[in-house]
Formats: C-alpha cells, sequence, structure tokens
C-alpha cells in the first residue's frame, strides 16, 4: 500500500492544485482545523477557516469530488451553516450517509454569537443536506442558566450506540445526544471539576479533568449502557485521553493539561476505577510515562490509539511535526516509544480508519501549517499531503 500511495500522491496532488485555484496559494491545505473519519463509509473530512470543508475516500486519500466540497462556489447554501471556524467536528456513519456535526461560534436568531449550537449536516457521497433537527441548542434545562458562552470542550461519536457526547468544561457537563434524532439520551451528567477531552472504547466513555482541584483530577469512566460512574485517580489533570483494547486488556493514554506530560496506564477492568503503570522497554523512558526530553520532543496535541492483529499502538501528535509512535506488548505489560518525524509543524488533531471488526488501518494529524499526515496500522512511515 505505501508503495501504491507513493506512486498516486504524486498525480494526486497535481489534481488537486489544478481543482484548488485562487483557494490555496501555496498548496491545496492552507489552514487545517479540524478532522473526521467515517470509517464505516470510508470517508476523511477536513475543514478549513473562511467555512471549507474537503472530503476524501479514506482508505486512498483520493478526494470525491471537486474540492473544497464546501467553499463559496461549491454547495454555498451548505457553506453559510457552518462556523467561520470548526472547533470541533465528529461523524456518524448512518447507513451509506456521513452525517457531520458541526461546533463553533453561531450567529443566533438574533445576531448574537454563541457557542452552544451545534449543526448536522448530511452527505451521501454526492450531495449535502442539512438535517431536519439542525441546529442543536445545547441547554443544561435550567431557566437560571444559559449555556451560549460556555466552553465546550470535546466532541465524540459512539457509533456503536448512535450517541454523541459533548463535554461542557465550564458547565461542568457531559451532554449525551442521539446522532439520529439530535434528542438528550439522558439528562446531562454532572462532572464536577472541568471536563475535557475523551475516549471510548468497550462500551466505556473516559472523560478528562483539568480541574485545579486535587479531589477533581481524575477521569470519569462513564458506561454508556446504564450511565453510572465510576473514577479513576492518575493524580494529574488531564486534557487530552486516548483507550484501546486488545484480548489481554484495555491501556489508557491521558495528557497532562499544562505540562508536557503523556501517562501510560492498564486500566483495571474488572472495577473501572483504578490504573497501573505500564512498564517501559525504551532506555531513558520512564516506566508508565513520557515527559519532555524522554519521549516527548515539544507540545503535544492529539492523541490516537488502535488495534491491529491484537497489537495496541498509541500515537502522539506534537507541535515541532513529530509523532510518538508507542507500541505495547500484546500482554500490555511493556511499551516502546519510537520517534516518528515529518515536515509539517504544528500537528492538531487526529482520526483513525478502521475496518468492521474495529482494526484499526491508518492514521490521519492534521496540521495548521495546511497538512495532512498519515500512516498505515503497523508502519513507521509518515505521508504529508499538503
Amino acid at each position: 500500500m505505501n508503495k501504491i500511495r507513493q506512486k498516486i500522491l504524486p498525480i494526486l496532488l497535481f489534481t488537486l492544485l489544478c481543482h484548488c485555484g485562487s483557494d490555496s496559494d501555496s498548496g491545496f491545505f492552507t489552514q487545517l482545523t479540524a478532522i473526521a473519519v467515517d470509517s464505516a463509509n470510508d470517508r476523511l473530512f477536513l475543514s478549513e477557516p473562511e467555512k471549507k470543508l474537503f472530503a476524501f475516500t479514506a482508505s486512498t486519500l483520493t478526494t470525491i469530488g471537486d474540492q473544497p466540497i464546501i467553499t463559496d462556489d461549491r454547495n454555498a447554501s451548505l457553506q453559510t451553516l457552518l462556523p467561520a471556524v470548526v472547533s470541533k467536528m465528529a461523524v456518524f456513519g448512518m447507513g451509506s450517509t456521513s452525517r457531520l456535526f458541526f461546533m463553533g461560534t453561531f450567529a443566533d436568531d438574533t445576531g448574537n454569537l454563541v457557542t452552544n449550537r451545534i449543526r448536522v449536516i448530511d452527505f451521501d457521497g454526492t450531495s449535502f443536506s442539512e438535517s431536519s433537527f439542525s441546529p442543536i441548542i445545547l441547554s443544561d434545562g435550567d431557566d437560571t442558566t444559559t449555556e451560549t458562552e460556555n466552553s465546550f470542550a470535546n466532541l465524540l461519536i459512539d457509533q456503536d450506540n448512535g450517541s454523541l457526547f459533548i463535554t461542557d468544561a465550564s458547565g461542568a457537563l457531559l451532554y449525551v445526544l442521539s446522532a439520529t434524532d439530535g434528542a438528550s439520551v439522558t439528562a446531562p451528567l454532572p462532572i464536577a471539576g472541568t471536563p475535557q477531552g475523551m475516549g471510548l472504547d468497550e462500551g466505556r466513555l473516559y472523560v478528562c479533568n483539568s480541574s485545579t482541584v486535587d479531589a477533581e483530577q481524575v477521569v470519569t469512566v462513564v458506561n454508556v449502557s446504564d450511565f453510572t460512574t465510576t473514577t479513576i485517580d492518575l493524580g494529574i489533570p488531564c486534557r487530552l485521553i486516548s483507550v484501546q483494547s486488545n484480548s489481554n486488556g484495555t491501556i489508557l493514554v491521558a495528557k497532562h493539561s499544562s505540562t508536557q506530560q503523556v501517562l501510560l496506564h492498564s486500566v483495571d477492568t474488572s472495577t473501572f476505577a483504578s490504573s497501573a503503570e505500564i512498564s517501559s522497554a525504551t532506555s531513558g523512558i520512564a516506566n508508565g510515562s513520557l515527559s519532555a526530553n524522554a519521549g516527548i520532543s515539544s507540545a503535544v496535541e492529539s492523541l490516537v490509539s488502535g488495534v491491529k492483529d491484537d497489537v495496541i499502538s498509541s500515537y502522539t501528535a506534537e507541535q515541532d511535526g513529530n509523532i510518538q509512535k508507542i507500541t505495547y506488548t500484546s500482554d500490555l505489560s511493556s511499551f516502546s516509544v519510537e520517534t516518528l518525524t515529518s515536515s509539517a509543524t504544528n500537528l492538531s488533531k487526529g482520526g483513525n480508519l478502521t475496518d468492521a471488526a474495529g482494526e484499526i488501518i491508518s492514521i490521519f494529524f492534521s496540521a495548521s501549517d495546511g497538512s495532512l499526515l498519515s500512516l498505515e496500522a503497523n508502519t513507521s512511515s509518515v505521508e504529508v499531503m499538503d
């Protein structure tokens, strides 16, 4: 597949540049802000400022129609529905349709700029349409409060159960909505502190907390079948989290909210109330932790994990363009770290493409310098499209 892509990419880039015209002076992309992967329909979506959206076949990185697929001269009526800058984007595979959820700053009915809106747009592979229940207006149900200026930290899709999760950092809430009709699945769940990034695996949602209060610096684990919760105390405030299981257990990767530290733990899946450090098999790297100049080369902006052939790998996207590839032994007793370099800078959002069995196929990272990075599972070769 790598050799095929090496042959395809030069032709693809030439075609993209021809399609791009004045939309990008230095390359195909200019400044990517969000990424979403629809594994069910093999589609990759990327957003840029000025209400631009790109669409690709994820497995081949070939374009779906002319690009950007939403811009001021293509699907212009849909473009007006997007925020000026998409801060968060997620996608739900619904049959052959990709249902896209967008967050950012929108104007409400009176023209005021608000943050508690989610625009929902469907793509059937050819054309776009706004979903009948769009926009979703987030509310905690308390008439004495307003959520119009709240800071919503993360947006995540549960493909198996058709749910949409949103963390409200300023409101200390977790929203659970239906991805099929936008209705509340349950009342907003209170999470003391400052809920941030989320990870989903094996029917459990893991929510980071960046609170400065020690007692609130825990990962909340939500059973998505009944919304009961437990907590795992990692001893740090965290902003980013990634979780993944294989046949022997579950790993949890968490980024410290203010310093360059990434914890690597195995979860006690009998209680979901504790975790343990995973031993390091790489010289100079501490057990259960990556830190500045000891596994981390710059600021970590995204975490992605996946499993293939029962081997779990995690990937950190960093501002200097490096990716730390973390590979765990199948029994999850130890991990090793390899630094993957790229020509891109300011890596930000991440996502992965999986097959029907949940096995990872490809990993993607967007970069604010206008690059898309991709690598295949269990490989160390990073490809860059700009």
